[in-house]
């Protein structure tokens, strides 16, 4: 599994962030232990990942990197770096995968962050595929000749992300990819979509990741 970033809602992110919050995971070390406790952990799956702008603001406080606490708590989930990272899936054919958390609120219309993401890099600095978070919407297009995805999320639409106007596509992508004579020759894409559950104490709705 390859995660984009955020995989916390963070802690004090914005104002009156704490009243969206699950009492079990407010504070930074509350928080640590509940998605440690709680992120999916299954046989033979890792999950590798960046920290993304709420799970990076612990470290402008602190100086602490919340991805680094998870790696050291659990076997199964690597973390990558802050932001942004690539992972290299073939050396001859120099088919690589970027996941990055890019800034900004929502874009004016849907594939306008990934072209600006890729236009000003030379081609040769472009990844074969990039994952792009943070943005909470799901689309797959070739931007710039980079195969894009915008990765979803696993977070209802609370008030905040309400005002801030960002889409809400609960769940992830399958990709298949297919390498001949050091070429990507084939991209099979599967988008597999959760079901938003409802928790009337926080009076808004999100995945709640234990069931899944």
């Amino acid at each position: 599994v390859f995660h984009a970033g955020d995989i916390s809602d963070g802690w004090k992110v914005y104002k009156h962030h704490h009243q969206q919050l699950k009492p079990d995971a407010i504070g930074w070390d509350n928080l640590r232990e509940y998605v440690v406790e709680n992120y999916p952990e299954r046989n033979g799956i890792d999950t590798y990942f960046i920290t993304g702008n709420h799970d990076y603001k612990l470290w402008k406080r602190s100086g602490i990197y919340f991805g680094q606490e998870l790696d050291e708590r659990r076997n199964d989930l690597h973390w990558l770096g802050a932001m942004e990272a690539t992972i290299l899936f073939d050396e001859e054919s120099n088919v690589d995968l970027e996941l990055i958390h890019p800034s900004g609120g929502s874009p004016y219309t849907l594939g306008y962050r990934a072209q600006t993401l890729y236009r000003e890099r030379p081609p040769e600095d472009r990844p074969t595929l990039g994952a792009i978070g943070h943005l909470h919407g799901r689309m797959q297009a070739n931007a710039e000749g980079v195969e894009s995805f915008y990765t979803g999320c696993w977070q209802g639409p609370t008030p905040y992300v309400k005002r801030k106007g960002l889409p809400s596509e609960i769940g992830g992508w399958i990709v298949e990819l297919e390498i001949e004579e050091s070429e990507l020759r084939k991209i099979g894409t599967e988008w597999i979509s959760y079901e938003v559950t409802d928790h009337a104490s926080n009076n808004y709705t999100a995945t709640d990741l234990t069931d899944l």
